[in-house]
């Protein structure tokens, strides 16, 4: 999988957009369940934000068995995700402080098969961060989860900060 820089006129749209706030003040947890095809948008509104893992181009934590956070402990490429997809599929994008993901077609999704996978976005500055949980499901419309801080002082109640 290969990651590209794209300029203003070759950005590409989007169906769903997440912005996170410039000062992340708290842990949030997002928990997508995407089409195929279908494109998300991180905007993360300032240079202060980091990737985490930060060879996300490459490979992402899988999600603990709660699907509350990311196993850090636990990584996988792109290609065990999405074994039939070819290696020139440009899984992700960004402009500046902005993040493309695409999802794959369906059918370099293998049947029965609904993968899902995580990463953190952080903020350099207060060390919080956002926890994205992403899947596709090829059986069924795309779904939203959003956790404020009561859930997520719950969800890390495993997690050393």
């Amino acid at each position: 999988m290969h990651f590209r820089q794209l300029s203003g006129e070759g950005m590409p749209k989007y169906n769903r957009e997440v912005v996170l706030p410039d000062t992340m003040s708290t842990y949030l947890l997002y928990n997508f369940t995407m089409t195929p095809s279908s494109v998300l948008l991180i905007k993360t509104q300032s240079e202060a934000h980091i990737l985490d893992p930060s060879t996300l181009f490459s490979d992402a934590y899988l999600p603990n068995e709660e699907m509350s956070d990311c196993d850090a402990s636990r990584t996988v490429t792109w290609h065990e995700l999405f074994p039939v997809l070819p290696y020139t599929f440009g899984l992700w994008n960004a402009v500046g402080p902005m993040y493309f993901f695409q999802f794959p077609a369906k059918n370099y999704i293998e049947p029965g098969t609904s993968p899902y996978f995580c990463f953190r976005v952080q903020d350099k500055r207060t060390h919080k961060w956002a926890t994205f949980i992403l899947g596709v499901n090829t059986a069924s419309r795309s779904t939203t989860g959003f956790a404020s801080i009561g859930t997520i002082l719950l969800a890390l109640s495993s997690v050393h900060i």
